[in-house]
């Protein structure tokens, strides 16, 4: 995996790289984000760190706090893992899915 979340053959971005993106541009420490999402600093980190997923809970968290659509984080996570699961703008095959 990249710095930025995404695998070595440039799948779509985890959403931190998104979020690295939107913290940078408010000029927020990790700590100040994480005040502002109601959250520890430890969960904003693994989320930017492309070590956590985003979930729905955090989809609403980052939408209250950041004033984003949290259809998009959910949109970004969704488009990660379809990649992540073999998905190449065409159905995959059962193999491919693991099933």
């Amino acid at each position: 995996m990249t710095e930025d979340g995404g695998a070595q053959d440039d799948g779509p971005p985890h959403p931190g790289a998104r979020l690295r993106e939107v913290k940078a541009g408010l000029g927020l420490s990790e700590q100040a984000l994480a005040d502002r999402l109601g959250c520890g600093r430890g969960e904003v980190a693994e989320l930017l760190n492309a070590r956590r997923r985003l979930t729905v809970v955090w989809a609403l968290r980052l939408a209250q706090g950041l004033g984003e659509d949290p259809r998009l984080w959910l949109r970004l996570q969704m488009e990660r893992d379809l990649w992540e699961a073999g998905w190449r703008d065409a159905a995959p095959s059962d193999a491919a899915l693991d099933l």
